[in-house]
Parts: C-alpha cells; sequence; structure tokens
C-alpha cells in the first residue's frame, strides 16, 4: 500500500482537506470523505488499492459537494449499485450547521441528477420556536432495501439552545420516507442533557 502502509495525497486543486469518513467499494477502491479548508467544502475521494489517488474518479481523483453553500462532510457509504452517498452539512455564513446535506455520486464521481436536486438533499430542521435553519449529519448507512439511514444532531424543535439526537431515513430518489418517524425524522429528547448527537449508527438484520 504505498510502498509503505500509508498514504499522504496531495490534491492540487484544494488547499488542503481533512477527511471523517470512510468506505471500501466493491473492487476494493477506498472512498474517502471530508472537506477542504480554504474554501471550507465537502469533498468526496477514491484511492486504488495500491494507495494511489484514482485518477479517473470526479476530477482527478475527488468531487466536490453539490451544495450552493460551503459546507462539510462527515460519513459515506456504497450503496449495492455502487453509488457513493455521503453525508455532513452545508454550512450557512459563520460555518453554523443548516441542516442534513445528502449527496450522491455515481460510482465514477459525477453528482446522480436522480438524487434529489443535482445529486444532493438538503433537510433542515427549523420550527415555530426555532426558525433558523439547523443540524448536521455525523453517521449514515444503507439498509438492506436501498434506503438511506443518516443520525447526527438538530436544535429540538421546541427549546431553542437545546440539541438534540436525530436520525433521518431517505428514500432513492432522496426524499423523505414517510414511514419512518414522523414525515421520515425521529428526534430523540434526553431530558436534562443539552448537547446531544448521534456518534454512529448501525442497522439491525
Amino acid at each position: 500500500f504505498d510502498g509503505d502502509g500509508f498514504v499522504i495525497a496531495d490534491f492540487a486543486e484544494f488547499d488542503d482537506e481533512d477527511w471523517d469518513g470512510v468506505a471500501i467499494d466493491d473492487a476494493g477502491g477506498i472512498i474517502v470523505a471530508g472537506a477542504t479548508q480554504s474554501p471550507r467544502v465537502g469533498v468526496v475521494a477514491r484511492y486504488l488499492t495500491s494507495g494511489a489517488v484514482d485518477a479517473g474518479f470526479g476530477t482527478n481523483g475527488a468531487t466536490l459537494a453539490p451544495f450552493e453553500e460551503q459546507s462539510e462532510l462527515s460519513a459515506v457509504a456504497v450503496d449495492a449499485e455502487g453509488r457513493i452517498i455521503a453525508g455532513g452539512c452545508p454550512l450557512v455564513p459563520g460555518f453554523e450547521a443548516e441542516g442534513f446535506g445528502l449527496v450522491r455520486l455515481t460510482a465514477e464521481g459525477a453528482p446522480d441528477p436522480a438524487f434529489g436536486g443535482g445529486g444532493s438533499v438538503i433537510t433542515t430542521m427549523e420550527s415555530e420556536a426555532v426558525p433558523e435553519p439547523n443540524g448536521c449529519i455525523t453517521d449514515l448507512k444503507i439498509d438492506a432495501k436501498g434506503r438511506i439511514v443518516a443520525a447526527g444532531w438538530a436544535t429540538d424543535p421546541e427549546t431553542p439552545g437545546q440539541q438534540i439526537m436525530v436520525a433521518a431515513r431517505y428514500l432513492d430518489d432522496g426524499s423523505l420516507d414517510p414511514g419512518f418517524g414522523e414525515g421520515g425524522i425521529v428526534r430523540i429528547v434526553f431530558p436534562g442533557q443539552t448537547n446531544a448527537q448521534a456518534g454512529g449508527i448501525d442497522i439491525g438484520a
């Protein structure tokens, strides 16, 4: 693997990157998701089994998240069709998280136009008591039916300033699954806790 067991890749198009999510595709390729530093933009890259950057993926090995805002990605998975799903959040000015953000790419690294709007979906978590968009995905998995289950955090819709755990399930086209929770979203409130978030998620058999 790159001759010494680890890789430090330099993507000339970006000003530094950090990686928070990793997945392995059916060909053994290593898919990583994270963000560039300046500006802060979500990015997905692919490495070959040798540790070399896959130059045939996206643009010279990487694809930027197709959000209009700045963004960051924290989790990534590969579905049964080889499509890549990455999750995190768009960022409003001040780097405040704007909501659950999902990106789906083809196996070649192109945004999938059949998913949401041009390859991305944003689920904002505002409410009457909390009118500002908020929330972010920290982990995601693909279930046996190909649905995307994402977990993270958002502001309690009834208590401004209180952060709670949130899970959401999405259908193949990127729309929320109405058969999951309330309109596709489950909010978990722990009494007495003011700063909760999901650190990971798994799906039972």
